[in-house]
């Protein structure tokens, strides 16, 4: 569990811990930025910066030292040393006598460790072995070492830190006692938990502890400060600047490579440059705070200056006689490579996020910083990397909403829809698209019956419905009917409608057909070619004579509809074989309409792919995505027997997989990954077995993607309910 903690219902997506994360360790999903384990520091930013209280510190030590203090066992508290800077005005005698009054038996303080540790690094500094050492006192920035600058891990000095130090001194002391640390730091929450010695039971942050003491009804006294005149017991300064120089009575003459850098944006500029080999001191003692006087959970309300006069009043003082003669513990401590490489996307795979929020040129790059981040690209970036999510862009968000804003504004003064809003719906700027374009609108300003042909999913329905909105009848109905979807007899019944009594269930008072219905309108007869050929002689009648008779009526009623007729079939191979009238097939053939299969145009896909996302985030309410250049190049080698149906198909599927906010071929399936290349030594099979399971396996993760739902599993396989229970069976999967 992360040691920094966010409150979902307090999160109110003001992107300020991602502008102030300097490990970039916040990812955003569905509007709530919640830390990332894996790259988190713990140094505590996040939880300063937050004006909503949202991220907090995990409070379970808390719990545990309650326990302790509760059972039998001896509990020792380690104080750090910058407590009088958290306890102003408290004596630390009696700051310790509250401790031992709350069930403590013992209170170290970590200056203990620094005694211990300094001359450690003394040695190690004068042996010259490791040509740049970095102090392993601050944890967050040990934390960052590890996890983001790696290639700095063989300049950490191999020495335990002064808490750790302390600790072992306290166990040694104390064999079975339970240990924990009070300081300002949650970085040390992180170090004590990750440390598989378990030297460290707990850590309370001064909060924690200040929590504790009310908790326990036990206030502790303050007494009035008074002039202290002796010489500094420098480790009581190790908190402050430069503390740990001051301690190794480092001087110019000794080491002239020696630093000291506090603060975040100093610790990361040197880091930045040490592993670009830029610098490389001798030695440097860097610290994520302004010393630990300044750490996330110090807990009080003094300012910096004033908390180190505090610590340093307090170095001057000769309490409990520091100068003593310590044991020899072994305080070696070693470092592992945790980062954690994110993918990285191509500058096409940027300029596609950065298009998704209007950024088409570089200009249109504000780098407002609105998001969280320093610059549009870095966000960008992000949103490749799964840790931020594209739409939040406050400039993309403003003008989303004035679009908005004018599209009501456009209803409510009934704005006439301008045509080419219509022809915008035919996705595509292939030449043959274009001139599918150009054929729809001269069909439209006519009123000749119209034949689309086109494979199965091109979007036949579509082109019909430009052409009627594009025409004269743009405001009368569009009626559609599926004639290879109702027998014979229920269709004729459908198409004309019938009188009441015409046969035995018939409808009290009758019932209008389609071509009523669509009185004044479009009908769009689809599937034409499996029209029975005793309805097609019906059809060709009502055609010719523009009037036609209820099923069971003896009325004429005249016909006031353009005909349209879509097909995936060859009508004039059909009629050759007698299975179509060729009569009819020129009365249907005025206007040919010809759709072309996606294969013709697969400089088209990825402008569908972004349709269809866009379109399927919206409908859904999830996160927009983009599609990985690997994933694309997958997706144009495929020559799609499905055509646009099943494109759309595919990409709701990969929507519905992704995890983040890049679509990356592992969401494909089986069948389109394959055209990566045969893996060696797969074997060959029966096309008809490898089918099977082809099909079992697309079943198996759609029933996963959509938790079982068997209505979502159909339509994500673009199946009929029918067919998926049919499948089912013969899979053994139900």
């Amino acid at each position: 569990m992360a040691v920094v903690q966010t409150i979902k219902e307090r999160c109110q997506t003001c992107y300020s811990c991602i502008r102030n994360c300097p490990a970039k360790a916040i990812k955003v999903v569905e509007g709530q930025a919640t830390v990332v384990e894996e790259r988190c520091v713990s140094c505590g930013n996040c939880v300063r910066v937050c004006a909503q209280k949202a991220k907090v510190v995990d409070s379970r030590d808390m719990d545990l030292v309650k326990g302790f203090l509760s059972s039998d066992q001896t509990v020792v508290i380690m104080l750090a040393p910058s407590f009088p800077a958290a306890f102003a005005g408290v004596a630390a005698d009696h700051l310790f006598e509250a401790l031992l009054a709350m069930g403590f038996a013992h209170v170290e303080e970590v200056t203990t460790g620094v005694q211990l540790t300094v001359p450690k690094y003394q040695e190690l500094l004068e042996k010259g072995d490791q040509e740049c050492v970095i102090a392993s006192y601050c944890p967050a920035v040990v934390g960052l070492i590890e996890k983001h600058y790696p290639q700095l891990i063989s300049y950490l000095a191999p020495i335990d830190s002064a808490v750790t130090a302390t600790g072992k001194y306290v166990k040694k002391k104390f064999p079975n006692a339970k240990v924990v640390l009070a300081g300002p730091c949650i970085a040390k929450k992180e170090e004590a938990r990750s440390d598989k010695r378990h030297i460290i039971d707990a850590v309370l942050t001064f909060k924690e502890l200040k929590e504790l003491f009310s908790q326990a009804g036990i206030e502790v006294p303050k007494s009035k400060t008074e002039k202290n005149v002796g010489e500094n017991f420098l480790p009581r300064l190790f908190p402050l600047p430069g503390g740990l120089i001051k301690n190794l009575k480092l001087v110019d003459g000794f080491i002239p490579e020696l630093a000291s850098v506090e603060g975040i944006d100093n610790c990361l500029n040197i880091l930045q440059n040490m592993s670009q080999g830029k610098v490389k001191p001798r030695f440097i003692d860097i610290l994520f705070c302004q010393g630990c006087i300044d750490g996330p959970e110090i807990d009080s309300d003094k300012d910096l200056l004033t908390r180190k006069a505090l610590v340093f009043d307090y170095a001057q003082k000769k309490l409990n006689n520091p100068a003593r003669k310590l044991p020899f513990l072994d305080l070696t401590r070693t470092y592992s490579d945790q980062s954690r490489q994110l993918p990285y996307p191509s500058e096409n795979e940027i300029r596609k996020i950065l298009k998704h929020t209007y950024k088409i040129k570089p200009e249109d790059e504000l780098n407002c910083g609105a998001c969280g981040y320093n610059t549009c690209r870095e966000k960008a970036i992000a949103v490749y990397q799964g840790l931020a999510e594209i739409d939040m862009c406050l400039p993309y968000l403003l003008h989303k909403s004035r679009g908005e804003i004018e599209y009501y504004r456009d209803r409510l003064k009934k704005t006439v829809t301008p045509p080419s809003h219509y022809l915008d719906a035919i996705i595509g700027e292939s030449e043959v698209i274009k001139n599918l374009k150009r054929t729809v609108e001269k069909a439209a300003k006519s009123d000749s019956t119209i034949l689309i042909q086109g494979e199965s999913g091109v979007g036949k329905e579509m082109i019909a419905l430009a052409v009627h909105n594009l025409s004269n009848r743009r405001n009368k109905p569009f009626i559609g009917i599926n004639c290879a979807a109702l027998p014979e007899l229920l269709l004729e019944s459908e198409l004309f409608g019938y009188e009441e009594g015409a046969f035995t269930g018939a409808r009290k008072g009758g019932k209008l057909g389609k071509f009523e219905l669509a009185e004044g309108g479009t009908i769009l007869l689809d599937e034409i070619g499996d029209l029975p050929l005793s309805m097609q002689a019906k059809l060709l009648r009502v055609l010719q004579e523009r009037e036609f008779e209820r099923v069971g009526g003896t009325s004429t009623i005249k016909l006031n509809v353009r005909v349209m007729a879509a097909t995936n079939r060859d009508l004039r191979k059909l009629a050759q074989e007698g299975k179509f009238r060729i009569d009819l097939f020129y009365r249907l053939n005025v206007l040919p309409i010809s759709v072309p299969p996606l294969r013709a145009r697969t400089e088209d896909i990825p402008l569908l792919i972004g349709h269809f996302i866009e379109k399927l985030t919206k409908d859904k309410n999830i996160s927009p995505k983009i599609v990985a250049d690997e994933t694309l190049e997958l997706l144009l080698k495929y020559d799609w027997p499905g055509n646009v149906r099943e494109l759309e198909n595919i990409v709701e599927r990969a929507i519905y997989l992704t995890e983040g906010n890049v679509i990356r071929e592992d969401c494909l399936p089986p069948h389109i990954r394959e055209l990566r290349g045969y893996s060696s030594g797969q074997s060959i099979k029966p096309i008809k077995e490898a089918v099977r399971e082809i099909e079992k396996q697309l079943i198996t993760e759609a029933l996963k993607a959509t938790k079982g739902n068997k209505v979502m599993t159909a339509k994500l396989l673009g199946i009929t309910r029918v067919t998926l229970y049919q499948k089912l069976k013969e899979f053994n999967m139900e």
